[in-house]
Parts: structure tokens; C-alpha cells; sequence
């Protein structure tokens, strides 16, 4: 059981991949490029006078699926006192650098990037928690050593209920229950997750939005003419215990639009592990199908395999993979374990529309804006940066008052609204305005064609202007495309059919047909009160210290 729970996957959700981003030896420990813009962001540097002086230097934990290079950089851009914790259960293939990047997101602001270190905690621990076993023995450990702030800047896309509840939260529990104070990205599905009902429809597939009772997923051209994808279905019926299975089943199908099947994963539930050890067999209610898709539309479909599921059972269909769109997307549930347990802190992402978000559970307390520059072309946004930054802060805040609880950091530093106006070019440069009141008003987002859509997966919203409709960001849409670049300020950035380009707004008086324009919010601008925040729920605070 044990070294069937160690394989058990976890998965980074840092958009565009970081672990893979191809960074030379030298520029690995570089300072990233906007480090002031986030200090400023966050407000920081008050915290670095004279007047603050820390009580106690606190105990800091950092769970990922791993490390690379991290050792070569202690004593560089990770504190001298850095420990890896490699787990019982040794990692299978290439480690990933995903862990290091968070740590040195955190010790980077701790630091003021090396400028001053009142700040540097007593221990500065990595833990491996690549699997369900690696992932327990982190909990444990921390505990045993009285850890104050555990960073986790990942999801399981199964193990949960979509509750709070499951096998995972249940370890979680175990380090809330002693204190510890966790934050937790909310994860990177909010635009490529579907939740249903068990409802059936024609020859034994679940009824779903999509056509041929299906969620249609649409791989658009990309540079690498491919997408890859990972889809995972989960259904509601997870116990607390791992050791226990379900016998509820499903299948789960990956077509393309002729209906030929690409990939399927058609695993047996079964309650026992005894059982589970026959081939093709599974304890657990997940089928996950993994894929390169070449460019156009697939379908997801569901066929249930057995009769024992009532009208209070549920499934959940998350999405993973760089530039992938889903038609039917749940834009208000979507985040997964463990960032739905109730006493954990979430953090979401304002800055694109990817953050996930759970209006149910009221899930993420907190977000910021993600974006971190590790050069001019290496910009990396999602959940996963914010969650360190948010870190960082709860470290500052437990150094200076050592009986912090998670309740009192979230009183103390969720007092900011979620919208701040535009910082990008004056509406006189831009050559529009707005039709609502000294604001912007949002479209519908519903049944736009592809090219709009992906402008939108970018992490915009749809707007109206007396210049016909715009997708507007909360940040330099360049920021998303670094295949593109301006001659002049004031260009036209712009989203086609054949992807992105760059056009004089001088020489472009009237939008062609099949083109957008993409834009930062114009300077002190804002969307109109009706439309809430880009990215993220009302209940959702911006992240800034007091």
C-alpha cells in the first residue's frame, strides 16, 4: 500500500511550467527583476526601519515536489541555514525546480534580496513531498519540530471531496491541529475545471454541457504546434482513511472531434488493497488520462460502470496544461485539496484568470498580483508565486508577534480592496473610453469565438468601450506574450485568429474583423462596481501589510 501511495502524483500549477524554463547556471541565483515592484506591492519596507525589530526568529517549512539546484544556491539567493529533507520514498526521473523557486520567492522578500536579514528564520527547511508517503513524513516531521509556517504552493487534483475533507486534508489537519500556520496556493484551474452531478444520459454516458454529452477541450496553435494536456475525473467518495477504496465507478474518455478516442483510462474501483492488486485496478475514485493534443477540439466523456451511486455523489474534471481551453469551465468551483481545508490560508492570483476559486467555501482569503521577472523573456505567473509572497509576510508578521495566529494575520492584513485603478497609458493616448460611469463595464464571456477566448485564458476580462469590445488586463498583456514586442508605447497589442501581433494605433483606425485588442487597465481607470474583481471573488482580499 505504502509504495502505491509513494507514487501517487502532485503537480506543480505554476502557469507557463517553470520547472522546465530552460535558465542558465549563472542566472539561476540571480535577483529576479521586479523584486522592488513586490517588495512595494506588498509593502515591505516599513517593516525593515529601525523601529522593527524581531522577537523571535521563526521556523520555516517549505513542502514541493523538489528542489533542483537548490543545494548550489544556500548561502547565494537561499539562507546559509537551508536544509534539504529528500523524504523516505526516493523521487523517480528529473527533479524539478519548482521547490527552489518558491524558496527563493521567499527568502528573496524576507531578505529584501539579501539587503537585510533580521528576518532569517531559526530553520529554513525544504521538504520533498513528491507522493502521499514523502508528503506524510514532511507533516510529521515539522510538527516534531514545532514549525510555525508551512508553504505549500500545491494541489493534489484528487484525494478530496471538494470540501475540505479526504485522506490529504486529514494530514494536513494534523499540523493545524498543533498550530502551525499553513498557506497554500488555490491552484491553477479556474479556467479548465467542470463539476457535475451523476446524471445519465444516452447509452450509459453521464449527461454533460458539450456536445456528444461531453466537456470540449480546445488546443489552440501554439509555437510547439502541440498541447500537452493531464485531465483528471475525481469523484466524492474519498474516506479519510487512506487505507480505504470505493467500488463506485467510472470511466473517463479523451476524443477528437471526429469521435475517434485519443486516450481512456478505465481503472476497476475497488474497495480493498488486496483487490486492488489485480491489474488494472484501482482503491481510489480518480481515472486520470494524460496527452499531447495537436491543435483543434476534443471531448471529455464519462460512462459509469456501476449502479451503486446516489443523487448525493459528485465528479470533478480538472484540466491542466499550457494554453488549454475548456468551453464548459465552472468559473466559481475549483479549487482542490488541500486548499479547501477550512483553517488553511489560500492564495489566489489577481492577475490571472487561471487562479481557482471556490465561492462555496469562500476560498482564496487572499491574493496578490503574481507576476515574477526572472528576465526580460522569463515572466511566470500563478497561484504558486502568490502563495510564497503571502509567506513571506506571515513570516515578518510571527517574527514581531510570536503568538500570531492564522486568524489574526488574516484580520491584519486583508483590509485592501481587490481592485486598484489602471496603471497602464492614459485614455487620451489609447484613443477610447469608457460607456459606464467613470468605469468600465464587462461583457459576457459566454460562446466568444477562439481567438477571443484565448486573450481571455491570458487572464483578462471582456469589456465594452465606445470603441467596440476590448479585453482588458490588470497587467501588461506583453507581460503573457513574450514572442511580441512594441516599437512605440501606445501600439496596439492585439489578438487574431492566427494568434498575437503588434500593429501602430496610428495606422489601425477601425478593428478588423477577427481581431482584438488586448490592454492594461488604462491609468486610474477601473471596472464598474457591478463587475467585481477581474479574477476573484468579492470575499478574496488583497494581500499588503498594514
Amino acid at each position: 500500500m505504502r509504495a502505491l501511495l509513494a507514487k501517487l502524483s502532485l503537480f506543480s500549477f505554476l502557469i507557463s511550467l517553470l520547472a522546465s524554463a530552460p535558465l542558465l547556471a549563472a542566472e539561476r541565483g540571480a535577483r529576479f527583476q521586479n523584486l522592488d515592484q513586490m517588495i512595494e506591492a506588498l509593502n515591505l519596507r516599513p517593516y525593515f526601519t529601525s523601529a522593527n525589530r524581531p522577537k523571535r526568529a521563526v521556523r520555516v517549512a517549505i513542502f514541493d515536489n523538489g528542489f533542483k539546484d537548490a543545494e548550489k544556491e544556500i548561502g547565494r539567493s537561499l539562507p546559509r541555514n537551508t536544509q534539504i529533507i529528500p523524504g523516505p520514498v526516493p523521487l523517480e526521473g528529473e527533479e524539478d525546480l519548482h521547490g527552489f523557486y518558491m524558496a527563493r520567492i521567499l527568502w528573496s522578500l524576507l531578505s529584501l534580496g539579501g539587503e537585510d536579514e533580521r528576518y532569517a528564520p531559526a530553520e529554513f527547511r525544504l521538504y520533498r513531498t513528491f507522493g502521499y508517503s514523502n508528503f506524510e513524513a514532511a507533516i510529521e516531521d515539522a510538527i516534531a519540530r514545532k514549525v510555525d509556517v508551512i508553504l505549500y504552493s500545491q494541489t493534489w487534483d484528487y484525494g478530496g471531496n471538494f470540501d475540505g475533507r479526504g485522506f490529504i486534508n486529514k494530514l494536513v489537519n494534523k499540523a493545524l491541529d498543533k498550530g502551525i500556520i499553513w498557506i497554500n496556493s488555490s491552484g491553477n484551474t479556474g479556467s479548465t475545471t467542470y463539476n457535475g452531478a451523476i446524471v445519465d444520459g444516452r447509452d450509459g454516458w453521464l449527461k454533460l454541457p458539450g456536445r456528444n454529452d461531453s466537456v470540449e477541450i480546445r488546443c489552440p496553435k501554439t509555437p510547439l504546434g502541440k498541447c500537452p494536456l493531464r485531465a483528471v475525473l475525481s469523484w466524492n467518495d474519498f474516506k479519510d482513511d487512506v487505507t480505504q477504496g470505493s467500488d463506485k465507478d467510472l470511466d473517463f474518455v479523451l476524443t477528437d472531434d471526429t469521435l475517434n478516442i485519443v486516450q481512456a483510462s478505465s481503472l476497476t474501483q475497488v474497495k480493498t488493497a488486496e483487490e486492488a492488486k489485480a491489474p488494472g485496478s484501482s482503491q481510489y475514485p480518480r481515472e486520470i488520462i494524460t496527452a499531447e493534443l495537436k491543435p483543434g477540439v476534443y471531448f471529455l466523456r464519462v460512462k459509469r460502470k456501476s449502479e451503486n451511486f446516489t443523487a448525493r455523489d459528485a465528479f470533478r474534471i480538472s484540466v491542466q496544461g499550457d494554453s488549454l481551453q475548456m468551453r464548459n469551465a465552472d468559473r466559481e468551483e475549483s479549487v482542490l485539496a488541500p486548499a479547501d481545508n477550512a483553517r488553511v490560508i489560500s492564495v489566489g492570483a489577481s492577475d490571472t484568470e487561471r487562479s481557482s476559486r471556490s465561492l462555496r467555501l469562500a476560498k482564496p482569503e487572499l491574493s496578490a498580483d503574481s507576476l515574477v521577472s526572472l528576465s526580460r523573456t522569463e515572466n511566470f505567473k500563478g497561484t504558486s508565486n502568490t502563495a510564497a509572497m503571502v509567506a513571506a509576510g506571515a513570516v515578518i508578521i510571527k517574527s514581531l508577534h510570536p503568538e500570531l495566529t492564522r486568524e489574526g494575520f488574516l484580520r491584519n492584513v486583508s483590509k485592501n480592496a481587490l481592485s486598484p485603478a489602471g496603471r497602464g497609458l492614459p485614455l487620451s493616448q489609447l484613443g477610447f473610453r469608457s460607456t459606464g460611469p467613470n468605469c468600465f463595464e464587462t461583457l459576457p464571456e459566454d460562446s466568444v469565438p477562439p481567438y477571443v477566448d484565448e486573450a481571455l485564458n491570458l487572464g483578462g476580462r471582456l469589456v465594452k468601450t465606445n470603441a467596440g469590445p476590448k479585453v482588458f488586463y490588470p497587467f501588461d498583456p506583453l507581460d503573457m506574450l513574450p514572442s511580441i514586442q512594441r516599437r512605440e508605447a501606445a501600439d496596439l497589442i492585439v489578438m487574431t485568429e492566427n494568434g498575437p501581433g503588434v500593429f501602430n494605433r496610428s495606422g489601425l483606425w477601425k478593428m478588423p474583423k477577427g481581431m482584438i485588442e488586448l490592454v492594461e487597465l488604462p491609468k486610474g481607470t477601473r471596472l464598474c462596481p457591478a463587475a467585481g474583481t477581474p479574477t476573484l471573488p468579492a470575499f478574496t482580499k488583497r494581500f499588503r501589510l498594514p
